[in-house]
């Protein structure tokens, strides 16, 4: 099963729970003795708050690292997960690329652009190499398939060689 790429911002929060309430809907539809908001906090329950209303509060306003981890709880999850996955927008592995690209150009620099030459340097550079993939991981790995991360990664290091982190 793979993970869903949501980002962080309030349109993302509210499309898994929208996702979420669409999930509830469609149990409630089977089980037609229970109300929808008891559906709701059943689900609630299953990823350890006490009801509905305290799940939306905490994916509304958790951190970024947090809501990423309740996404990757809910993917995971046996009967959510599945059921998620035939709910949830597909990847725009484009916009995904492009948000990587820029999150590499603000964290890291080329080394061919601050680092001095050093002939007797793994890199060939003065400076300290940085792996991409590692930092990309630790940034998107809740958000984006490994293997298009890799990519990335290697994408950036063939074009323009190896990246630092520039300190004066």
């Amino acid at each position: 099963m793979s993970t869903f790429p949501y980002g962080d911002s309030p349109s993302d929060r509210e499309t898994l729970l929208d996702l979420l309430k669409r999930i509830a809907k469609q149990i409630k539809s089977t089980q037609s003795d229970h109300s929808l908001s008891f559906v709701q906090d059943k689900i609630a329950k299953a990823f350890g708050y006490v009801n509905w209303s305290l799940l939306h509060k905490h994916v509304s306003t958790a951190p970024p690292k947090e809501f990423w981890k309740f996404a990757a709880d809910v993917n995971s999850h046996p009967r959510i997960g599945p059921a998620l996955e035939s709910l949830a927008p597909p990847l725009d592995e484009d916009f995904a690329i492009e948000e990587m690209k820029a999150w590499v150009r603000q964290t890291y620099t080329p080394l061919i652009d601050f680092a001095y030459y050093d002939r007797e340097s793994p890199t060939g550079y003065a400076w300290p190499d940085e792996d991409l993939i590692d930092g990309l991981l630790e940034e998107f790995d809740h958000r984006y398939p490994v293997e298009l991360i890799e990519q990335v990664a290697s994408a950036l290091e063939a074009n323009e060689g190896p990246w630092g982190i520039e300190k004066y």
